[in-house]
């Protein structure tokens, strides 16, 4: 199978080594910023492009691995019509891309990924939606030379699913970042979270988030409460989150689930 693709940024890398590993030929990189487009490319062994308005007609899918904000303005440039059209945004309807090829479809990682940081992508679940039966089929069949999980997901779904992953990765992240800004004020190597961080994971592979769950909120325990949020009055903000992670727990655990 040959692929284009249009971007050179974390997830643009990241399928462009997995097509390549996977026997996907890569026709070519295109993206407006030189330097980029052209280091990823050369990793790439291929031609990069920085004009996007041409034919890609040997190419059977071109994927636009670029940000969410810069797709409708990217589908302007886009002169093709030979190739199955994909994005791979999770908050992106499919149906964006009709305007432009009625050949289309999205191609959507649900993972958190880092040009640079290499991931097993063959573990990584990969969310297709296609406009026909043809084009579905060339997402299955591409998706499942880079995955061992791939799932059809409309568009709906897959909205959710994106929105669900933001709270899940991106805020706990930013737990993470607040927590050890914090133990850097108070001086304590931040190395001593990680093995929590990983131990709070690695329970999830086995029991459901919920099971798992520990700690003052999860008891109703008041008194350690209330004195942690005596310790974080100089930390307003982390303080407010402190509270309202805590009253979220602990109202979780009064309903009946």
């Amino acid at each position: 199978m040959r692929i284009s693709l249009i971007g050179a940024g974390n997830v643009a890398w990241h399928l462009g080594h997995a097509f390549s590993s996977g026997g996907v030929r890569i026709q070519r990189v295109m993206n407006r910023g030189k330097e980029a487009g052209q280091a990823l490319a050369r990793e790439l062994k291929t031609d990069f492009v920085a004009d996007l308005t041409f034919q890609v007609d040997d190419s059977e899918v071109l994927i636009l691995a670029i940000s969410d904000s810069a797709i409708s303005d990217v589908l302007h440039m886009i002169r093709s019509r030979g190739a199955v059209l994909v994005h791979t945004a999770g908050s992106i309807p499919m149906d964006v891309l009709k305007e432009i090829n009625v050949h289309c479809g999205v191609l959507y990682p649900f993972q958190t990924l880092t040009r640079g940081i290499v991931t097993d992508l063959r573990k990584v679940p990969f969310c297709i939606e296609a406009s026909d039966k043809e084009s579905l089929e060339t997402l299955q069949y591409l998706a499942t030379t880079v995955s061992d999980f791939v799932r059809v997901v409309n568009s709906e779904q897959r909205s959710y699913l994106h929105l669900a992953g933001i709270i899940l990765n991106n805020f706990t992240n930013h737990l993470i970042t607040l927590a050890s800004d914090y133990l850097e004020k108070k001086h304590i190597d931040r190395e001593l979270i990680l093995p929590l961080i990983r131990e709070t994971f690695r329970k999830l592979e086995n029991i459901s988030p919920a099971e798992a769950q520990t700690g003052p909120a999860r008891r109703n325990n008041r008194i350690i409460l209330e004195k942690h949020l005596r310790m974080l009055e100089k930390e307003p903000a982390l303080k407010n989150l402190y509270s309202l992670i805590s009253d979220s727990i602990i109202a979780y655990y009064k309903m009946d689930h």
